[in-house]
């Protein structure tokens, strides 16, 4: 994944940590218990423990399982889970109920590497876990070239030459896979090369993008740049480009800009669109009048953005309402935050509040403002669907390989491809069926290709 597509924009709340590929627990039964996790021990020697395990691993899940306790306190550090859920989580792969933190490992992970279409190698995982140790909450997202997140940072090599029978992107060694839905078979695609022809149904190299049906190469530093966002090179952003305005009064031309490296701390980063341009240890004061890099901040300080605060904190009390006086593409602030501690269960919390200080695993319960367990099986859930015309929606829906039950309003597992179902109402029930469908006839999940 590059930099220029990691996520650096908080929704309500610091960035999950780590989301394990959804579905149903599978694979050998004692693999559960295979693999010991190892402590996280201070300092160079505890991470070269650590790094010395994977790389004797023989699974994916067998990394999961050795960074169990690194998965739980990030997941707590970051805001993902709340305190009070880390014994829950700290039972492991398969174990656990956080579906956020750890979703469960899905019967196509296994089939992938059972079917040799992508090879596990764990030497070369040690690069992927040393990379994802060190990330901040924040980003950056980029680990090294690859390294797959799900469903742990290891490096999975795929196998599949053009032509050949695929299910997922990450099985060709070139392109892609021309699947139509998960866990149906495609074919391999080999990428384009540059100038070559590209659209929906065909991918451009790494070093090109997609421009006017052609691939073109990105451009490097100081180059010029225009409005795709993979124009300019990984690492780098087009500063100074704006779109052409077409209004009567006030339309201009399409400006160019040119390729930049990330803004220092104390440079302007106000533009016109809603560009992240300072380098990702630092957030744009957004909230501010004259936005600037910043340094995240301390606890206790007044915050006026989503990312301001430092790791283990979160801006708790902001409102974002109406527009930016800066007259950017961004949401105004009606009402500055402060650096507060994340909350846990049973805090008392303001769900008006755009963000509450609950972790990511949690919501503010409005008729308590408590934190209470959200998504999580067993947990009181909403469908995930919006009626028609709705101008705010936002359900209490389930976590990964869960839906609402319509009848307890509860969340549960999905049911696997077989499995007995009740056929759902489309536009107001969730899908019972796990990368699969309810078949009216049968009352089964079965997996429609197309």
């Amino acid at each position: 994944m590059s930099s220029r597509a990691r996520l650096v924009a908080l929704a309500l709340g610091p960035l999950v940590t780590l989301v394990a590929c959804p579905g149903r627990q599978s694979g050998p039964p004692s693999a559960v218990a295979s693999v010991t996790p190892v402590p996280s021990d201070a300092g160079a020697a505890g991470e070269s423990t650590l790094l010395a395990a994977v790389g004797r691993a023989k699974s994916p899940d067998d990394v999961n399982r050795l960074l169990t306790k690194q998965i739980c306190d990030r997941a707590v550090r970051c805001g993902t889970i709340g305190e009070s859920q880390r014994p829950e989580c700290l039972k492991g792969l398969g174990r656990s109920r956080l579906t956020l933190v750890w979703g469960t490992t899905s019967k196509l992970s296994w089939d992938v590497l059972d079917h040799g279409r992508v090879r596990f190698d764990a030497s070369r995982s040690k690069a992927c876990v040393s990379a994802w140790l060190s990330a901040s909450c924040y980003g950056p997202w980029s680990l090294p070239e690859g390294c797959s997140r799900v469903p742990a940072p290891v490096w999975l090599e795929p196998t599949v030459a053009p032509g050949g029978t695929c299910s997922r992107f990450d099985e060709c060694v070139d392109g892609f896979c021309s699947s139509t839905a998960a866990g149906c078979d495609g074919r391999c695609i080999a990428r384009s090369p540059t100038g070559g022809e590209c659209g929906p149904n065909q991918v451009c190299q790494e070093s090109d993008f997609c421009e006017d049906g052609r691939c073109r190469p990105r451009a490097k530093l100081g180059e010029e740049c225009g409005g795709h966002y993979l124009y300019c090179e990984d690492a780098l952003f087009c500063e100074g480009y704006l779109p052409e305005n077409e209004s009567v009064e006030y339309g201009y031309p399409e400006q160019k800009g040119h390729c930049s490296r990330p803004k220092p701390e104390g440079s302007e980063c106000f533009t016109l669109r809603s560009d992240e341009i300072c380098d990702p240890r630092l957030f744009c004061a957004w909230g501010d009048r004259s936005p600037k890099c910043r340094r995240r901040l301390s606890k206790d300080s007044e915050c006026r953005w989503l990312d301001a605060c430092a790791e283990g904190l979160v801006c708790r009390g902001l409102v974002l309402e109406g527009r930016s006086p800066t007259g950017a593409n961004r949401i105004g602030v009606s009402v500055a935050g402060r650096c507060e501690p994340i909350l846990d269960l049973g805090s008392t919390c303001d769900p008006a509040a755009t963000v509450t200080g609950c972790p990511q695993s949690m919501i503010c319960q409005r008729e308590s403002r408590t934190c209470r367990s959200k998504g999580h099986p067993g947990d009181p859930c909403d469908s995930a669907w919006c009626a028609p015309n709705t101008v705010e929606c936002h359900p209490n829906s389930c976590f990964a390989s869960l839906y609402c039950d319509p009848k307890s309003h509860t969340c549960q597992p999905q049911h696997a491809e077989g499995e007995s179902c009740v056929p759902r109402v489309l536009g107001r029930d969730d899908n019972p069926c796990f990368l699969s469908d309810c078949d009216e006839k049968s009352r089964r999940c079965a997996l429609s290709c197309r």
